[in-house]
């Protein structure tokens, strides 16, 4: 919600424009292990509005209409177009949370050490989250550019084994030809 910097936050508290001098870090999670966190986070509307709002707002993206049409589709276009927001922002380090060897280097970058606790992989809003099934090959029912801006964030964020998963399934499209979403 930072990313957005804005004085009005769905969840916690603002932390408004960042100002002239300002260090960045990105915290980001696995591509493909967030996308069935995201459908559920799109079922709470204020959530849902906040990052429709301000990707509309600073990026001139809209991610969909009120009505969710496609779950999926929702959830991958938000990553991709939330994680292009964080990134705008130019920072110092991406922390990747589902990975360890990336304590350090945050560690260094806020000048303290990483002390990771059990509770770092999981919701912090449990009851919200449904048991939902996703498997990668769903993403074949996406259009291609989509996939492709997903693999172009993955590697970006440092997940060059979600890109390559994903850019699999692009060339597994691309070889039945062009989907039509629908």
């Amino acid at each position: 919600m930072f990313a957005a910097e804005s004085a009005r936050v769905p969840f916690g508290v603002p932390i408004g424009p960042l100002g002239e001098t300002h260090r960045v870090f990105c915290v980001a999670r696995s591509p493909l292990a967030a996308v069935p966190s995201i459908i559920g986070e799109n079922r709470v509307k204020k959530s849902y509005r906040f990052r429709r709002n301000h990707l509309r707002r600073i990026l001139g993206h809209d991610i969909l209409p009120e009505e969710i049409v496609d779950p999926l589709f929702c959830a991958v276009i938000s990553y991709v177009y939330w994680f292009e927001l964080c990134l705008s922002h130019n920072p110092s380090v991406i922390f990747r949370v589902d990975r360890e060897s990336d304590d350090q280097q945050l560690g260094d970058f806020v000048g303290r050490r990483i002390v990771r606790s059990d509770d770092i992989y999981r919701n912090s809003r449990p009851r919200r989250k449904r048991k939902l099934t996703f498997e990668p090959a769903d993403l074949c029912r996406l259009p291609n550019d989509l996939l492709v801006r997903f693999a172009v964030i993955a590697t970006k964020l440092g997940y060059a084994e979600d890109a390559l998963q994903v850019a699999t399934l692009l060339e597994t499209v691309s070889a039945q030809g062009p989907l039509e979403h629908t």
